[in-house]
């Protein structure tokens, strides 16, 4: 096997019954189409008016990232980034309707139980398809006992910042605050056939100060 195997849409996977699941796969923010109409209509306006603005800037690797604040779909609670200042943060984009997502549920768990303790690293789960409903999420996260936060972000907003665009998308970000990997939580759906640990070796790394072998890989969302 490669060290990377090729990137493979939702639709590869898709069982012909389970056609809409595979649609919450890529991330769809509120208004998407009707977004989409505004922005075809008013291009000409905004090539005109873009000039004299300062455009947003995107997350980059090596480089300190926005700090954000969303709401914790369980707990109702806002969670900050700066409330986990000084630790290694992994930040992964789930949705329940994507068919790949519910595969890693232990996976996550496991990972998030095996660094509780050391309090150096901390993952929150965030989404931001508008196919999921804080409600939805709420339960889904009831029923699995997730132990991580389950972030919404209604607007996409955090997802385009880091250049997300598919489920099942980490991004590792030290504990000075900058972006080091964005990628695949591994290399395979079934955990007993796993061959590269994308996340857990970028943690490794970066705790250790050593530097990272891969800094992106393919998704499986």
């Amino acid at each position: 096997r490669r060290q990377t195997e090729s990137a493979q849409t939702c639709r590869d996977h898709r069982p012909k019954t389970q056609g809409e699941q595979h649609m919450n796969c890529r991330i769809k923010p509120v208004g998407f189409v009707r977004g989409l109409l505004v922005i075809l209509a008013a291009t000409a306006f905004t090539r005109l008016s873009i000039s004299g603005e300062k455009k947003d800037q995107s997350a980059a690797f090596g480089k300190p990232v926005k700090t954000f604040q969303l709401k914790d779909v369980v707990s109702d609670k806002t969670v900050r980034m700066t409330d986990y200042k000084g630790r290694v943060l992994v930040l992964g984009w789930y949705s329940p309707g994507c068919i790949t997502c519910p595969m890693y549920d232990a996976r996550l768990k496991k990972f998030a139980a095996q660094h509780l303790k050391a309090k150096k690293v901390s993952l929150l789960i965030i989404s931001s398809n508008s196919m999921d409903s804080p409600a939805k999420l709420r339960a889904y996260a009831k029923q699995k006992k997730f132990n991580f936060p389950v972030l919404r972000d209604g607007d996409a907003s955090l997802a385009k910042y880091y250049g997300i665009d598919q489920t099942c998308t980490f991004v590792v970000i030290d504990s000075r605050g900058r972006m080091q990997f964005r990628g695949g939580f591994d290399d395979d759906r079934d955990a007993d056939t796993v061959e590269h640990h994308y996340v857990e070796d970028s943690v490794k790394a970066v705790l250790a100060g050593t530097k990272l072998k891969i800094r992106q890989s393919d998704v499986l969302g």
